[in-house]
């Protein structure tokens, strides 16, 4: 019985680490303020604090003595997620769930439910994340509003001088929802591969995309319509992030067909052997 409960407690103890580092990142932001005689409460919006999150980094043009900049913080955000959820995928190829995918009926719903969990975890952590920052907000006096300072925000994810910010500008509602399903995607993507792989390979090839799409500013490397600073509506040298939406869906819908297909001659009794 706790077994079938494990990942539950996974994901409560990696998103309470997730918090509490978010709080040190948070607060470093505040300290930049401070040390640079900046009016915290003036000059730093909620807005800015969800773009030290997901702001990821600026388009990286190798020529020498240029060096990379991983981001660690955006980054971070996905690995916990995804390392969080990936013992579900173990869980449920055991016990109840071998009983299920024994019975070809249930097949196409338990799968299903699989893709649906993928759904509400990724709502609930990038929720708890939100709630995390506007908490924050409310405690130290800081507007609840998206506008971003990108003067401050070029010194705190150490972008490049050349590279030219819009200013006055603010979150567009849209691009929180396509964090979302930035989330969803990646979380979908780990779940389909586990049906060929190891859960622990499925993770390492999402987190290659993700360190791929840092390195690479492309359509074709999707972390990169998470990555703020590289949108075309705060940077005229970034992707147009709309498209993103219509890629992280056509994947999940590819996903969920496929994965459906796939249980139709998944051989659960020769996975437990290997």
């Amino acid at each position: 019985m706790l077994l079938e409960h494990v990942h539950g407690y996974l994901f409560l103890f990696f998103e309470i680490i997730n918090l509490i580092f978010m709080q040190s990142k948070i607060q470093h932001f505040i300290n930049v303020n401070l040390n640079n005689h900046v009016d915290v409460n003036s000059n730093i919006s909620l807005g800015d604090i969800v773009f030290y999150t997901f702001g990821g980094v600026e388009k990286f043009v190798p020529s020498p003595g240029n060096k990379f900049n991983m981001p660690i913080i955006w980054l971070a955000s996905f690995v916990l997620f995804l390392f969080a959820t990936l013992i579900y995928p173990v869980i449920s190829f055991e016990g109840v769930g071998n009983e299920i995918l024994l019975i070809g009926k249930k097949r196409f719903f338990w799968w299903i439910s699989k893709c649906i969990f993928c759904i509400i975890s990724s709502t609930i952590y990038l929720g708890l994340m939100f709630l995390t920052m506007i908490g924050f907000c409310f405690i130290k006096n800081i507007p609840l509003n998206l506008s971003i300072n990108d003067t401050l925000i070029k010194f705190i994810l150490e972008i490049s001088p050349i590279i030219e910010l819009k200013a006055n500008a603010n979150i567009p509602i849209r691009i929180l929802f396509l964090i979302l399903l930035a989330f969803i995607t990646l979380s979908l993507i780990q779940l389909i591969l586990c049906l060929w792989i190891k859960p622990i390979f499925s993770f390492l090839i999402v987190n290659t995309i993700l360190i791929a799409s840092a390195f690479f500013q492309s359509y074709f490397t999707i972390g990169n319509f998470s990555m703020l600073v590289r949108h075309a509506w705060i940077n005229e040298e970034g992707i147009n992030s709309d498209i993103g939406f219509y890629v992280f869906t056509i994947i999940c819908v590819v996903i969920i067909i496929v994965g459906a297909l796939r249980f139709k001659r998944y051989d659960i009794l020769t996975r437990e052997e290997n």
